[in-house]
């Protein structure tokens, strides 16, 4: 099985039914099985016959007793209620015909096999097909399958209405079934029928065309890919991503940065920061961010990401020894950085890049204290050329801060000019993080 191919794993053992109810069944078995099948073949088209009837004997109806526009103003209206009748029709039979659904196992010689069949023959050909399939996405196929027994959260989506033994089935809240998903709750192996629960939780997603055995669960926010399987009898572990057949770990979703709770969504022009420890001296250890599904780089390099709720917001990283800091904005561009708040060679070497009048506003002050100055001019170019998606190719000279009288810095000329200056805002921070100082600079504009 799958791609690349593995060798299935052993069938687990079946009750001893008999050779007659699997392999060699009696001749009454195969006339019964005979009586039930003309059911499952000929109750969807008798059904679907009848509703055509009505459906076109009403509007003969309306057209006879006001006009055909109104006739055709009214079919719609037939239309829909022919597909309610339809649904409710098979909700009644499977009540009636099949009752509650349990997990077990059955041989396929007998009337339980039959009789589901019928069930799904009248669910997949008439209430699908005639109306079912015109709703999918909203949110009234997930009542329906309550109906049917299913236990179906709140905001659910479901655009597949591949599923039979109902009551096996469990959704949690804002679960997404993707087009043409199957929840398989049920096998043949060795023409014994095994059944079994398939429980999706809260927040999870299954991929176009993929299949979820029985016996599978979900954890909340867990993802099956798109052309999936998921094996019976496995788990998703919470918040990581899985694909191919069978399924194996994607690419997981990262963590919750900090508290276990849901954040509060950013609003427009918002600015968030997360600044954690960084428990890797490597410089390409990678920031966790949270909820955050990551997009590919806008035209200008600078990365951005969707939110929980679906919003495109900006984000900046920065790692410095000791600590990583993520920045998150809806609307507008954001550059972040961070630094610690000590003197250093290299600060020294780069102060000879800073414009004269940056350098004669840091030298104002006595020798010993000169770094911090030359330290904020630096951090905050750096965030100022992420947030402009140029990096270190614009060069830095092509900045040019200066205080802003409230020990603070502001954003004089860009590339030379003043007026490309305007809407820039630069706001320089203190954080401890482990007993160690940073000076972080976040870029807005």
């Amino acid at each position: 099985l799958g791609s690349p191919a593995i060798d299935l794993p052993r069938r687990q053992a079946s009750p001893a039914f008999g050779e007659e109810a699997t392999f060699r069944p009696p001749r009454r078995m195969i006339l019964l099985r005979a009586f039930i099948e003309q059911f499952r073949v000929l109750a969807p088209v008798t059904g679907f016959v009848v509703l055509t009837s009505l459906l076109l004997t009403g509007l003969t109806e309306i057209e006879d007793a006001y006009s055909l526009a109104a006739a055709a103003l009214s079919l719609p209206v037939l239309y829909l209620l022919g597909g309610i009748l339809a649904c409710l029709f098979v909700i009644a039979v499977k009540w009636l015909v099949m009752g509650f659904y349990r997990p077990g196992e059955r041989p396929l010689w007998c009337s339980f096999v039959w009789r589901t069949e019928l069930v799904s023959g009248l669910h997949e050909n008439l209430a699908d097909s005639w109306l079912l399939r015109l709703l999918l996405g909203t949110p009234f196929v997930p009542i329906y399958f309550r109906l049917l027994g299913a236990r179906i959260g709140r905001r659910v989506c479901m655009e597949s209405t591949w599923l039979t033994e109902f009551d096996l089935v469990e959704l949690g809240d804002e679960v997404s079934l993707n087009a043409d998903c199957t929840l398989q709750t049920h096998l043949f192996e060795d023409r014994v029928m095994k059944m079994d629960g398939i429980d999706i939780a809260s927040g999870c997603s299954v991929g176009t065309d993929s299949v979820v055995l029985y016996g599978s669960r979900m954890e909340p926010q867990s993802v099956l890919g798109d052309l999936s399987l998921l094996m019976k009898g496995e788990r998703l572990p919470e918040g990581t991503r899985w694909e191919g057949s069978p399924a194996r770990p994607s690419q997981p979703l990262p963590a919750p940065l900090a508290e276990p709770e849901v954040p509060r969504p950013l609003h427009r022009n918002e600015v968030r920061l997360i600044l954690e420890p960084d428990p890797t001296p490597a410089p390409t250890c990678p920031l966790s961010e949270g909820s955050l599904l990551l997009l590919e780089p806008d035209a200008h390099g600078r990365p951005r990401a969707l939110d929980e709720r679906g919003c495109s917001l900006a984000i900046s990283r920065a790692q410095a020894p000791g600590a990583r800091i993520l920045a998150m904005a809806q609307g507008g561009r954001v550059g972040v950085d961070l630094e610690p708040l000590e003197p250093s060679r290299a600060l020294e070497s780069a102060a000879e890049l800073f414009l004269p009048g940056e350098r004669a506003w840091a030298e104002s002050l006595p020798p010993g204290d000169r770094w911090r100055r030359f330290l904020a001019l630096w951090v905050a170019k750096e965030a100022m050329l992420k947030a402009l998606g140029q990096g270190f190719s614009l060069g830095v000279d092509q900045l040019e801060l200066g205080p802003d009288g409230q020990d603070g810095l502001v954003l004089r000329s860009l590339c030379g000019r003043a007026a490309l200056a305007q809407g820039w805002c630069i706001d320089l921070q203190e954080h401890r993080v482990e007993g160690r100082t940073y000076l972080v600079a976040l870029a807005t504009g």
